[in-house]
């Protein structure tokens, strides 16, 4: 498997700014003790144990994100709550009596306050681009980030075109940031390729739109498990032709793929009836579902009859939004239903929040 060698810009800096950390707190205890920048031993010596071991803490962060791992991003949820625990401790302290002085310099209630703000304000803000760039679909199909399963695939057709080259298929991921798409190993692809991608999605009167982003190529693995001989990461580049193409695609993901949920239940269903064939629920959200069958003559844009067999049963109409004869994507064969006409809208809802309910109770 290749690495990624177009590291994102959020994360270089993010890496540099826990990179020059010690740097800057090495020179801030010099110059507030007076302390000649090369007497290493005497700044040293000046510093608190709990501030060596800040400097130490934030190297290790600092690599750990470089580098892309699940450790760099446990380390820097570690380190932001050591920090913010940290100045609130100070905070109480500084309330329960006690005083603290910095070279000489009595710190007030307001600069303890003051620095408590700034540190939650810097985190905070530090985790909401990390997090950005570590759930984006471009990095791996696999588990990022807090999510303990993998994010679930979002198979949209789309053409990729690179010069005079072009390939289509259908996406492994997508999301508004980038895309994990599979291509055949005769598309000559590397990472830095710019190249543009057009998708086939829905807009809000069910019409097909074909939005298309300017992107670079992230990312180039060979995954036996996925589809394609490679699977290319695709980051969206920020630009102003990109714009309605995101707006687009950002409604597209929240109606049509809301959060889905993994279901253990049979299910029938039909080009005719509500029981011609019989099959498993691969997963669920209120505007549709993954039905688990052998059956491959249901094709996209075909019309379906779907029953559930709760109790009372829930009845509903769909149209297949997309067909896996072939059980790829990581899922088993089957295909995807968009729901159009929900039959039992109150008793399907609850039937949905049992189910969010019980599996937040196994978590």
């Amino acid at each position: 498997m290749r690495t990624l060698k177009t590291t994102p810009l959020p994360i270089l800096i993010i890496s540099f700014l826990f990179l020059i950390l010690p740097f800057m707190s090495y020179l801030a205890t010099a110059s507030f003790y007076r302390v000649p920048l090369l007497n290493l031993g005497k700044v040293f010596m000046s510093m608190q144990p709990f501030q060596i071991a800040i400097i130490i803490a934030s190297l290790f962060v600092s690599f750990g994100i470089l580098s892309r791992k699940l450790v760099g991003y446990y380390s820097f949820l570690g380190f932001s709550g050591i920090m913010i625990v940290y100045n609130l401790w100070l905070v109480v302290l500084f309330y329960f009596g006690n005083s603290f002085n910095i070279a000489g310099h009595s710190v007030s209630g307001n600069e303890l306050w003051g620095n408590f703000f700034l540190t939650i304000f810097l985190l905070v803000s530090v985790f909401y681009f990390l997090n950005k760039e570590i759930s984006a679909p471009y990095f791996s199909t696999e588990s990022r980030g807090w999510r303990k399963d993998s994010r679930e695939t979002i198979p949209v057709p789309f053409t990729l075109r690179l010069g005079d080259s072009s390939w289509s298929s259908n996406t492994i991921n997508i999301s508004t940031t980038g895309a994990m798409v599979p291509v055949s190993k005769d598309f000559l692809i590397e990472e830095g390729d710019k190249a543009n991608i057009k998708i086939e999605i829905e807009n809000m009167e069910g019409e097909k739109i074909f939005p298309i982003f300017s992107s670079i190529i992230v990312r180039v693995d060979s995954n036996e498990n996925l589809p394609g001989d490679h699977q290319v990461g695709i980051r969206f580049l920020d630009d102003g032709d990109s714009k309605d193409s995101k707006e687009q695609l950002n409604y597209f993901l929240n109606e049509r793929y809301s959060p889905r949920y993994k279901v253990a239940s049979g299910i029938s269903f039909g080009k005719e009836t509500f029981q011609d064939e019989e099959g498993k629920i691969g997963n669920i959200s209120e505007d549709g579902l993954y039905i688990e069958t052998d059956k491959g003559d249901f094709l996209t844009g075909d019309e379906i009859y779907i029953r559930i067999p709760s109790t009372p049963p829930i009845s509903m109409e769909g149209r297949v939004s997309w067909a896996n004869a072939k059980g790829e994507f990581g899922k088993k064969p089957g295909f995807g239903v968009h729901i159009v006409l929900n039959r039992n809208p109150i008793r399907y809802r609850l039937w949905l929040l049992k189910i969010r309910i019980r599996q937040l109770k196994t978590r």
